[in-house]
């Protein structure tokens, strides 16, 4: 599954030129706004901040479902920001939530270990690097069911997409190690870098910029293997 994947990662620069270039400028714009003006302020979350995160949000989600389809081949309307991109957003957000929820019941149980308490930082991002993990690996097991609804298929729901996986998410969980997983821990360590311990200003505008993009090959990355699975499993 490594091959297809990789295969469908490159091939949607041909098949989703303007969502690629649309998902850079939203990431790299919205990271800005984060890490750098965030980094001045010092104060929580600005108003500015705030709207920065809706954007991220629905943007990405919008963004990345379509170029979903582009990669599935779905002929028909591909942009329409329909009830598949509506479902497409509220996976990835219930997703993100449940990580963050295994994240921190992680990092209060290693908080209570000598090693925890000592190095604070680098246990919580341990713990979130491995709730990231566990749950990934987890959605794999179904991760048919909700490409097909973002796509617009009607003919795999929960079921299918469990039984078209048996045998075959050994295959996706190792190219998920492969592929993904060390992408997501070099976003994760850097996102981490620029908020605790920033660099002088001129390198924290190009280190945030870099992130940005960094974090677009690593959810086009997972998109293409995502789609790689389902066509396995179809």
């Amino acid at each position: 599954m490594i091959g297809e994947t990789l295969s469908l990662f490159f091939r949607s620069f041909a098949r989703a030129p303007l969502a690629w270039l649309l998902l850079l400028a939203v990431a790299t714009g919205t990271n800005l706004v984060d890490l750098v003006y965030g980094v001045e302020a010092g104060r929580g979350f600005s108003a500015l901040q705030l709207a920065s995160l809706a954007v991220r949000l629905l943007g990405v989600a919008w963004l990345a479902a379509v170029t979903l389809r582009r990669m599935v081949g779905h002929p028909a309307r591909p942009w329409a920001f329909d009830r598949g991109i509506v479902f497409f957003a509220a996976w990835t957000i219930a997703i993100f939530i449940v990580g963050q929820a295994l994240g921190v019941g992680l990092t209060l149980a290693a908080r209570k270990l000598p090693l925890g308490q000592a190095n604070v930082s680098l246990t919580v991002l341990s713990c979130i690097a491995l709730a990231t993990l566990l749950v990934d690996l987890a959605v794999l097991r179904i991760v048919p069911w909700p490409i097909a609804r973002t796509a617009r298929f009607r003919d795999i729901g929960f079921g299918a997409a469990w039984r078209g996986m048996r045998g075959r998410w050994s295959a996706a969980a190792g190219a998920y190690l492969v592929l993904v997983f060390g992408l997501f821990a070099l976003h994760l360590g850097m996102t981490a870098w620029l908020q605790l311990a920033p660099p002088p200003r001129p390198l924290l505008i190009g280190w945030t910029a870099f992130d940005g993009v960094e974090s677009i090959v690593f959810l086009m990355m997972s998109l293409a293997l995502d789609v790689a699975a389902f066509n396995r499993a179809k």
